[in-house]
Order: structure tokens, then C-alpha cells, then sequence
């Protein structure tokens, strides 16, 4: 598994430079339209300038298009690379970390959540942003390894036998049982002896 990690990160290192080259073109592209726009403008030219700029507007965001789609390859490369850190993970086992280190880990892994970026006219899908979960629950919505807060039953309130009490921990997703229709989590926050 090392080694497909360490193809993966080369293969990042890759499109990173791709990305580099693509922002510069259109930086390049945006001061051209910057030193057009200040020029001051003949009366007589109007008309051809005006098609100049279009024309450079077009290039411009056709540019900044290429980008996205660069940015959106390394985004994907970027989760692939996780997801394969997360198998090595599973592989090596539990590791116990005190509460400060889990909290400075979640705070560096919360910079790297993905993001959903939409094409046009698409809409988002279930559980992003204010968007619930749909009636027929798909396993693909969330990875093992992912990080979810969860409403798990309070199994040590004194009145769970009578009172369903629920409470919400910042968990990691397992598994996905189909026939339940449910996610099986683990407490990361959960005290030694506690699971």
C-alpha cells in the first residue's frame, strides 16, 4: 500500500505543477484585460476594442475554466491519497492519543474537507450544506475512515431503558449496514474502556 501512496503523491506533485502553469495563464490573461480596460480609448476605436475585449474575456474564462477542472482533478487525487492513508491506518490498528492530539489532528483534518463543487444547473446532493438525507439511504454517501458528527443512544443515562436519550460525538464511520440502514461509528473522543 506504501507504494501506491507514494505513486499517488507523485502523480499530486504532478497536477499541482499543472495547476501552477494554469493559474499563471490566467493571471496573465486578467492583467491584459486590467491594462486594456485603463487604456484611455479613441472614440473611432470603440467598436474594434470592444471585440478585443470580448475576445480576451472569452480566453479569460475559458482559461479559469481549465483551472477548475485541474483543481477538481487534484481534489479527487487528494482524497484518493487519504483514502489509501485511512486502509494503512486500518491495517495498523487503534492507536490511543491523548485529547490534545486528537483535537490538533481534527483541527488539520478539518482543513481538507472536501468540497462539492457543482456544475451548472446541477444540484447538490444529500448531506451537503442544509440538504438531508434521502428516504432510500446509500452506503456512497459516507466512507469508511470519514469523520461525522453522530446521534448515537446514550447507553449510560441512567434512563435509557425507559427514555430514548441520544447525544452527539465526533465519530468515525466504520461500516454501512444495509438491512439496518444504518452506520456503525467509533467514538474518537471516547475515554480508555469507553468504545
Amino acid at each position: 500500500m506504501e507504494k501506491e501512496l507514494v505513486e499517488k503523491m507523485e502523480e499530486l506533485k504532478k497536477i499541482c505543477k499543472e495547476t501552477v502553469k494554469a493559474e499563471r495563464n490566467c493571471l496573465s490573461q486578467v492583467s491584459t484585460i486590467d491594462w486594456s480596460q485603463a487604456k484611455t480609448h479613441k472614440p473611432k476605436y470603440i467598436s474594434e476594442q470592444k471585440k478585443r475585449l470580448n475576445k480576451k474575456l472569452q480566453e479569460t474564462f475559458n482559461e479559469a475554466e481549465s483551472l477548475q477542472k485541474i483543481l477538481l482533478k487534484a481534489q479527487a487525487k487528494i482524497l484518493e491519497i487519504q483514502s489509501i492513508e485511512n486502509k494503512i491506518k486500518m491495517v495498523k490498528g487503534p492507536k490511543n492519543m491523548r485529547r490534545g492530539v486528537l483535537m490538533s489532528l481534527l483541527q488539520e483534518s478539518a482543513r481538507s474537507i472536501p468540497m462539492w463543487a457543482a456544475d451548472v444547473d446541477q444540484s447538490p446532493p444529500p448531506l451537503c450544506g442544509a440538504i438531508g438525507a434521502p428516504n432510500n439511504l446509500d452506503s456512497n454517501l459516507v466512507a469508511p475512515g470519514d469523520y461525522v458528527a453522530a446521534l448515537v443512544p446514550d447507553l449510560e443515562c441512567p434512563d435509557a431503558e425507559f427514555v430514548p436519550n441520544e447525544s452527539w460525538i465526533l465519530a468515525e464511520v466504520i461500516s454501512f449496514s444495509r438491512e439496518k440502514k444504518n452506520f456503525q461509528v467509533e467514538d474518537v473522543d471516547a475515554e480508555e474502556g469507553k468504545v
